[in-house]
């Protein structure tokens, strides 16, 4: 049997590159301490409760976090202290922790080498979020090397947002390959993945770590995977890969 043609890969960013899950909760918990330690009069576990609640209500990307804590939490509750301080002390914290937690999966990097450097596959990212927070990921994990710069496409830019087919279908035209010739891998089933095989293309959904670990579909993934090693293998056994085809719509970055 033929083997179907790929030309493009791409990736979600967080809890598909690296567990943005385990290091969000670090980051959150060192912020919170350096509040406290800064003259917020609230025991840990009291603060996290609150900073969950607001996480859940919002978005996980959301500017105002500890903003809101001093809101929810009250003036007495820091009666010495002056909250833009305590913010910062929080913003610090949480920024520190990039350093020791904003890591790739291990195998991430090794995969994409290769696939980089072996195949002549567009390698991109399509991800969710606000434009330099997501772009500051990518490049502290230190992937920005094994990547397109023109197939690097995100929510802001694009002014639409998953599960709207347009998040799918704008990066591939603007790259020039069809849905049919492309691969997306993400960890959420029903928003990256329900989508994006409704385009026809190849949904892979990497089950490894996050919130979504369990999360049911409607649809079942074309692959499942729990690291990229099997992504490597799923690519290189299952599709003929060939390179971006040259004409309209390459070039167009987002």
């Amino acid at each position: 049997m033929k083997k179907r043609v790929l030309r493009a890969v791409f990736f979600d960013i967080d809890d598909t590159l690296y567990s943005s899950s385990e290091f969000a909760a670090m980051a959150r918990l060192n912020a919170v301490k350096a509040m406290i330690k800064a003259g917020l009069r609230m025991e840990l576990k009291e603060c996290l409760v609150i900073v969950n609640k607001i996480v859940a209500r919002k978005h996980s990307n959301y500017n105002h976090l500890f903003n809101d804590l001093l809101k929810t939490a009250g003036k007495s509750r820091y009666p010495d202290s002056n909250p833009s301080v305590l913010i910062a002390a929080g913003v610090v914290a949480y920024h520190q922790t990039k350093n020791t937690w904003l890591k790739p999966y291990p195998d991430v990097m090794e995969v994409l080498k290769i696939l980089k450097q072996s195949t002549p596959l567009t390698l991109g990212v399509i991800s969710s979020g606000f434009t330099i927070k997501q772009a500051e990921k990518i490049y502290r994990c230190g992937l920005t090397r094994f990547l397109d710069p023109k197939a690097i496409f995100f929510s802001q830019d694009l002014g639409v947002d998953k599960p709207d087919k347009g998040f799918f279908s704008i990066p591939c035209e603007r790259i020039g390959v069809r849905p049919q010739e492309a691969m997306y891998v993400g960890d959420r089933p029903e928003n990256d993945l329900v989508p994006a095989m409704a385009l026809g293309m190849v949904g892979v959904l990497n089950r490894r770590t996050g919130k979504y670990m369990d999360t049911r579909s409607r649809s079942k993934p074309d692959y499942i995977i729990h690291d990229f090693w099997e992504l490597l293998e799923c690519i290189t056994s299952n599709f003929e890969l060939v390179p971006v085809r040259a004409g309209p719509g390459v070039g167009q970055g987002s």
